[in-house]
């Protein structure tokens, strides 16, 4: 069993040498995204398609948006329905959008960098709770796993995924090196990142009492215990100051983007619709995702192969993601982008491999991964 705070004794990462230890994470998960983006590239090119305007498609539009004129808080009404506006779309993104903007960058750019940058921050993360809880090898085959995802694209688009994964990682890293007040900031940023942080802000302020309950660390848990929640405290007390109504961000997701928790009823319908071959590849790949996922929680639970602060995280995702209705299925894969800790079981059964096959069965996956990527930025008709 992988309990907190432990690792591999000869295989571990060293506080000396940070960076030299993680490049051949860093040098796999650019591997992949790069063939994964040469994929996206040569369609984009065959369907005359310029891939910058691709990377910046679909929510990238509203993360731009925000960027560039600020948010629309006011309340509109246009056939009985309520405008969506972006209110829905948490800040911090967008205002690193701006802020590149400000020195001479242009927005899709800086929105596609940004999300590059994120990306390789996620993979460095995810090697060292790897590293953590078990060996480099685990370290560096989970951030390329994270790289071949069904849904890798969305890491190099102008979306949150990234830059959100990244600040899961590393303060989950952070709770397992017991850095409680690291924990803390980086929680309470992914909370003005993702309403999916409330799951963070779960794993990270649990973890927090535990070790005050415990008298460990002295006031740092404490403090890291404050700071978690902040971010999200502090965002829906924005929406709510604007529109003028406590529940004001439930509230437009609810009524304006048609979001909602439904208790699972519309992925059940979805999968069964999936299984009466009603859908499209895209609800498939989708529904694939989500059942292959529940399968590796199940996994990563039954044989403890995480702490339990990861294990928290990753159910508390899982769950998420499932309770959640409101005709988004085909986002599901999306939203689960963050949930890497669903890799460790993947991973730990394919670091036992020769090396070549893993190499291989890695390329075949990027390609995959890009051209299934390819196919929601071209031919998919809703945000991916």
């Amino acid at each position: 069993m992988l309990t907190l705070g432990t690792a591999v004794a000869t295989d571990s990462p060293r506080r000396s040498g940070v960076v030299r230890q993680a490049l051949p994470a860093l040098a796999a998960y650019l591997a992949v995204r790069a063939t994964g983006l040469a994929v996206l590239t040569v369609l984009a090119h065959r369907a005359h398609r310029p891939v910058v305007k691709l990377l910046s498609a679909y929510d990238g539009g509203w993360y731009l948006g925000i960027a560039t004129n600020g948010y629309n808080t006011s309340i509109t009404y246009a056939g009985g329905q309520l405008v969506r506006t972006n209110v829905a779309f948490f800040p911090l993104f967008p205002e690193l959008i701006r802020a590149l903007a400000a020195i001479g960058v242009p927005a899709a750019y800086a929105g596609i960098a940004l999300a590059a940058v994120s990306g390789v921050a996620a993979a460095w993360g995810i090697f060292r709770v790897g590293a953590e809880i078990h060996s480099p090898r685990l370290g560096v085959m989970l951030a390329a796993l994270w790289g071949v995802l069904p849904h890798a694209l969305v890491q190099n688009m102008v979306y949150a995924e990234s830059l959100f994964t990244a600040l899961c990682a590393w303060a989950l890293w952070s709770v397992l090196t017991r850095r409680w007040l690291l924990a803390g900031v980086l929680t309470l940023a992914a909370g003005l990142t993702r309403p999916t942080a409330v799951v963070l802000v779960l794993a990270v302020g649990l973890s927090c009492l535990v070790a005050v309950v415990r008298r460990a660390d002295g006031w740092r848990p404490w403090a890291g215990w404050v700071l978690a929640p902040l971010g999200l405290v502090a965002f829906w007390g924005w929406c709510a100051t604007k529109l003028q109504r406590l529940d004001a961000w439930f509230w437009m997701q609810n009524a304006g983007w048609h979001s909602e928790f439904d208790f699972g009823a519309d992925t059940a319908r979805s999968l069964v619709k999936v299984v009466r071959g009603q859908q499209r590849l895209g609800y498939v790949v989708t529904a694939a995702v989500l059942l292959i996922s529940i399968a590796l929680l199940v996994v990563l639970l039954v044989r403890r192969q995480a702490p339990w602060p990861l294990a928290l995280f990753a159910a508390g995702a899982v769950l998420l993601v499932v309770l959640q209705g409101g005709g988004y299925f085909h986002a599901k894969g999306r939203f689960l982008l963050s949930d890497f800790p669903l890799l460790i079981p993947i991973g730990a059964a394919l670091i036992k491999l020769d090396r070549r096959l893993q190499i291989a069965l890695l390329v075949v996956l990027a390609v995959l991964s890009g051209w299934y990527g390819s196919y929601l930025a071209l031919e998919w008709r809703l945000s991916p």
